[in-house]
């Protein structure tokens, strides 16, 4: 289950692996075009993948992504997709972004939170401009158990 991989509150850039023993996962690359998934059991080659249920862990982070890569020309934009498995009453998404991947780093985006769906109990936030280097998602809270997917798309 993802879970942010480094101490809540620590201020320490992640190494890969990390110091405390356990494999960290470098944050999955996002460039233009292309999208990771941050929420989601992945089995490969299946995509899209499992509904995850969450609901216990609520509050929770998401796995991360980099994205702004090397020599690669920064991202403009990023969109937000989240799909429910069946309606999931009263939950937030929260929207974060650092320029450290470090827990103590990701901030709120002001006014970049997911509260409700679609009658397919879809979603969707674009983020323009996006200027961070790393973007995560905080499943803030969730009242129905119900399973979850969420991916970032790079623009």
């Amino acid at each position: 289950m993802p879970a942010y991989p480094g101490l809540l509150n620590d201020d320490t850039p992640l190494t890969y692996p990390s110091t405390n023993g356990r494999l960290t996962p470098a944050p999955q690359g996002l460039s233009r075009g292309g999208f990771t998934w941050l929420f989601g059991v992945v089995s490969v080659p299946q995509i899209p993948p499992a509904f995850e249920n969450l609901q216990a862990l609520v509050p929770i982070a998401s796995n991360r992504a980099s994205v702004q890569i090397g020599n690669a020309l920064p991202l403009e934009s990023i969109s937000v997709e989240v799909e429910f498995s069946a309606a999931p009453g009263v939950f937030e998404i929260d929207i974060q972004d650092a320029d450290t991947d470090a827990d103590a780093f990701y901030q709120q985006i002001p006014n970049a939170k997911i509260t409700a769906v679609s009658a397919q109990n879809v979603a969707r936030f674009e983020l323009n401009p996006f200027t961070g280097k790393f973007i995560r998602v905080v499943l803030k809270s969730l009242t129905n158990n119900v399973g979850i997917r969420l991916k970032v798309t790079g623009q």
